[in-house]
């Protein structure tokens, strides 16, 4: 599930980006927050330049930069800025 304040499809290529309050939440439960959020179709990928923070039943990461597959289960934050794991 994906909400944001704004977004645009592109028809033509099924690329979208999402702007202002993004918060994705994965089958898995794990959510995204950011401020931009862009899908390529072509390659399978969720990409962001902005600030992150993910939280899921094992950990919670902050930093900036972001590239994921669809189920935010593979992803890299480029820089790191906080993290710990999750009281359980």
């Amino acid at each position: 599930v994906l909400t944001a304040k704004r977004g645009r499809v592109n028809d033509v290529t099924h690329d979208f980006e999402a702007h202002e309050n993004v918060v994705v939440v994965s089958d898995s439960g794990t959510t995204l927050r950011t401020e931009d959020l862009y899908w390529s179709n072509a390659a399978q990928r969720v990409t962001t330049p902005a600030f992150v923070d993910i939280v899921s039943r094992t950990e919670h990461i902050e930093g900036t930069g972001l590239e994921s597959d669809q189920g935010l289960k593979h992803y890299t934050i480029f820089k790191v800025t906080g993290q710990s794991k999750a009281n359980g």
